[in-house]
């Protein structure tokens, strides 16, 4: 028996066909949005002279949230990093570096989605983090005495270290789970 293939049904199997290539594609995509998950975590070795000198100020950053051109800039600078001395010793320096640049992130990837700059300097300035943060109040964040500053991640979000940073996970002080 001979089948004719009408232009009806030949339209039909076309969009299901581009149905399930859209549907498919969208599901790898979150596949993709868990990985990236994965890859944020502090990897280590994490050099000694990451963790104690940037840990003085504010938690040691996972570096994938930042690009390497940003850390590039940022190590070149760290005897005027945002008004503090940061040095390192030369030994120590080499080391932060390369961690930091073999483990950064790439644009488009977790909080570095929709950068304005190539080289952003400050986590708190990147669109995205701005868009996460939004809905938090000065009473929340920089006037609450637990919190002070909006760099100061591991106050509220409890598994900053892995580079976690879900709702779920988020427990302000003074103010409890964040509820959006």
């Amino acid at each position: 028996m001979h089948t004719v293939v009408t232009r009806g049904r030949w339209l039909v199997a076309c969009g299901l066909l581009m149905s399930g290539i859209y549907f498919g594609v969208s599901a790898l995509g979150s596949v993709a949005t868990a990985s990236d998950q994965a890859t944020m975590a502090m990897k280590g070795p994490v050099p000694a002279g990451y963790a104690r000198t940037c840990g003085e100020c504010h938690m040691a950053y996972p570096p994938v949230l930042l690009p390497a051109k940003s850390w590039e800039t940022l190590m070149a600078g760290l005897e005027y990093h945002f008004d503090d001395n940061a040095e390192l010793l030369p030994d120590e320096h080499a080391k932060v570096l390369k961690y930091l640049i073999s483990h950064a992130g790439f644009e488009g990837q977790g909080l570095l989605q929709k950068m304005q700059t190539k080289a952003p300097l400050r986590i708190t300035q990147l669109p995205e983090f701005r868009h996460e943060h939004d809905e938090l109040s000065a009473a929340m964040t920089t006037g609450n005495p637990d919190v002070i500053s909006m760099s100061n991640c591991d106050a509220c979000n409890q598994d900053t270290a892995l580079a976690r940073f879900e709702e779920e996970m988020i427990d302000i002080p003074g103010f409890g789970p964040w509820e959006d």
